[in-house]
């Protein structure tokens, strides 16, 4: 039987210069939606806001899981 995984899914959240992501987590991945595309770089506050957004979302899918959600930044 497979597994039945919960579906968390966030609003855009603002990053900068003009630029959103939205994180979803269906199926037991993790996607992230850029809007319009995805930068080019994250540098200063835009990477803070990102790793803010992100980590608030992992958080969330944590709480729906009930369990520890491990991310690796490469």
């Amino acid at each position: 039987m497979l597994p039945s995984y919960p579906f968390v899914d966030q609003a855009p959240q603002p990053i900068g210069a003009g630029f959103t992501v939205a994180f979803r987590y269906a199926g037991g991945e993790i996607e992230a939606d850029w809007k319009p595309q995805m930068p080019d770089a994250l540098r200063g506050q835009m990477l803070r806001r990102y790793r803010r957004a992100r980590q608030a979302f992992l958080s969330n899918v944590s709480s729906e899981i009930g369990g520890t959600v491990l991310c690796v930044e490469c």
